[in-house]
This record gives C-alpha cells, structure tokens and sequence, in this order.
C-alpha cells in the first residue's frame, strides 16, 4: 500500500505497539465464557487468569508513545530523519518478540533452507 500512495505525497507507518499502562485491562472483560478443558494450564489460560485478576501492569507509557507516533509520522524530535520508515515497534516488549521471531525464522531457514528453496518450478 505504501508504494500505492507515495506519488500522492501519503506516508504509511504501521504502528506495533506492546503493552502500554491503559485503563483497558480493567474495563474490558476477557473470556465470559470458560475456556474449553483443553486449554487448562495452557499459556492462553495463564495469561487470561492475569488479565482478568487486573494483575498485569504494562511497560509502556501511553503518553511517551503518543509523542513518539507523532514525531516518527512527522519527522519531528525523535523522529528526525526517519520519514521513510515505515514500520515502528513500540515498546521494549515488542522488540523483546520481534528479536525471538528473528531468531526463529534465522534457525528454520538455516537448518530447513534446502526444504525451502527446493519447492520453485522446474524451467
């Protein structure tokens, strides 16, 4: 979409944010229903028992990532410079996942590279 709306003088910056210390956690209400047995002592059933414990306190500072959106979109402050990013992980959080999903994908085409571009048609 980016490359659509350059020539029109339109930015695109996707914005990731990780988790930032909003009141959201205590108005929105997670999962009425029960889970199914099968996720007991799952990940999704420990992560849905702290947030509905309202025990979870975000890294981020919304108003910190307010100012940086504006500034990266703008080209201001910390943004200086940076007006043909178009992609802004937000929150130590987010780089933390973003780093894991790196080295993930880095191992599974080291170790599967062969799997991976052996599937292009014969010429």
């Amino acid at each position: 979409m980016a490359k659509e709306v350059e020539d029109f003088n339109i930015r695109i910056l996707v914005v990731t944010p990780g988790g930032f210390n909003t009141n959201m956690a205590n108005v929105v209400a997670f999962c009425k229903n029960p889970l199914p047995e099968d996720y007991a002592g799952s990940a999704v059933d420990g992560f849905l028992k702290v947030l509905n414990a309202h025990s979870y306190v975000p890294p981020g500072d919304p108003d910190k990532a307010v100012k940086t959106i504006y500034e990266v979109a703008m080209g201001e402050g910390v943004g200086a410079g940076l007006e043909a990013e178009r992609f802004l992980p937000l929150g130590n959080d987010v780089a933390a996942m973003i780093e894991e999903s790196q080295a993930y994908f880095s191992h599974a085409v080291e170790v599967l590279g062969h799997v991976t571009n052996g599937v292009s048609r014969d010429n």
